[in-house]
C-alpha cells in the first residue's frame, strides 16, 4: 500500500526525510491514543513530532494527509490486502502479520485504527489497485467486477469489525478466526473460486 505522502524533494529523498516522515506518523498515532483526529492541530502534530512546521508541511498538507500515510505505515508490517483475501486462514507466525492480528496487535497504532475514518482510508488507498489480484481472481472465477469489488470490500470490512470487537480481545480469539476463515472460504467456493 502506497504512503500519500509528498515525494521527497530532489536531493532531500535522504534518511532524515524518511526518519521525519515516520516521527510525524508516530506522533500523529500518539496523539490519537489521547484525543480525536478532528481535535489535533498541524501545530500539535509538529509539536509532538518534534520537527518544525516547515518540515511538517513539507511531508504533509494538513491533519488528514498525515493520517493516510500513518494507516499507510500501519500496513507495513500487515499482510497485503490481496494475500490476506486469498489465504485460506488467518493464522499469524510470519513477520507480516494477517490483517485481522494485525487489527488486533495494533499497539501504538491503536488510535489510527480505532478512529472511524480507518477503514474508509484503507479502502480508498486499495481504491487504485480495484483491479487488484483478489477482484481478478474473483474475475476469473465469472464474477462480475462489480460484484468482485462488492466482496472485497465485505470481507475487509467484515474483518476490521470482528477484530476491533469484543471478539478480538477475547482469548479464545483462534476459535473466531476458524470460524470465519471457514465462513470466508465456503463464501467463495459457493462462487465458484477455489483456494
Amino acid at each position: 500500500m502506497s504512503t500519500p505522502a509528498k515525494s521527497a524533494p530532489a536531493g532531500a529523498a535522504d534518511a532524515r526525510y524518511a526518519r521525519a516522515e515516520a516521527a510525524l506518523c508516530g506522533a500523529l498515532a500518539e496523539l490519537l491514543q489521547k484525543k480525536p483526529l478532528d481535535a489535533v492541530t498541524m501545530s500539535e502534530l509538529a509539536e509532538q513530532a518534534g520537527v518544525s512546521r516547515s518540515t511538517l508541511y513539507a511531508h504533509f498538507g494538513n491533519v488528514m494527509d498525515a493520517y493516510r500515510a500513518a494507516v499507510a505505515t500501519f500496513y507495513e508490517h500487515t499482510q497485503d490486502l490481496n494475500e490476506h483475501f486469498s489465504y485460506t486462514t488467518c493464522r499469524d507466525g510470519h513477520a507480516v502479520h494477517p490483517f485481522c492480528e494485525r487489527l488486533r496487535g495494533a499497539g501504538p497504532y491503536h488510535g489510527v485504527v480505532r478512529d472511524s475514518r480507518f477503514l474508509p482510508t484503507t479502502l480508498a488507498l486499495q481504491e487504485g489497485a480495484t483491479s487488484n489480484a483478489t477482484c481478478q481472481q474473483l474475475e476469473a472465477a465469472g464474477v462480475p467486477a462489480d460484484i468482485a469489488e462488492s466482496i472485497y470490500r465485505f470481507q475487509m470490512s467484515g474483518c476490521y469489525a470482528v477484530a476491533t470487537s469484543e471478539f478480538g480481545r477475547r482469548a479464545d480469539w483462534p476459535r473466531f478466526q476458524e470460524a470465519l476463515d471457514r465462513f470466508i472460504r465456503g463464501g467463495l467456493e459457493a462462487l465458484g473460486v477455489r483456494l
